[in-house]
């Protein structure tokens, strides 16, 4: 399949999508088109979005969900999971709510199934990739 606007190579288009894949698109798509807005401004006005409160860490976990969902779809078998620390769900530390259907690191340690997994591991103040054995 040939690269789309963004140069990324998707899954191919078929008419299987489900209403569930297309309102996470339709989500997905307002978040960033939202997103671009808010910095866009931000830039005109000169403004540094980190001095202005741009909330990057509440979109982050936003989108999170979508672009699992949308990399497991694409590459059945990756296995890719939000996973975060008990730091991540301290109240000082949480601002925002964590990326839905993520699991708690011991929670996921003692109850996961074993194999393969990619991770993306929230401390609440940064997101780090692993590859996982389990």
């Amino acid at each position: 399949q040939d690269a789309g606007p963004s140069g990324i190579r998707g899954a191919p288009a078929t008419s299987s999508v489900t209403e569930e894949v297309r309102q996470a698109r339709a989500d997905m798509a307002h978040a960033l088109q939202t997103a671009l807005a808010d910095l866009e401004a931000m830039v005109a006005a000169n403004a540094d979005p980190a001095a202005a409160g741009f909330p990057i860490k509440e979109l982050d976990r936003r989108l999170a969900p979508l672009l699992i969902a949308a990399e497991n779809w694409r590459n059945p078998g990756l296995n890719l999971i939000a996973l975060h620390s008990d730091t991540a769900e301290e109240p000082e530390i949480a601002e925002y709510p964590l990326v839905k259907g993520s699991w708690n690191t011991q929670a996921f340690i003692e109850s996961a199934d074993s194999g393969r997994y990619v991770a993306l591991l929230d401390n609440g103040q940064h997101t780090r990739a692993a590859h996982i054995l389990k």
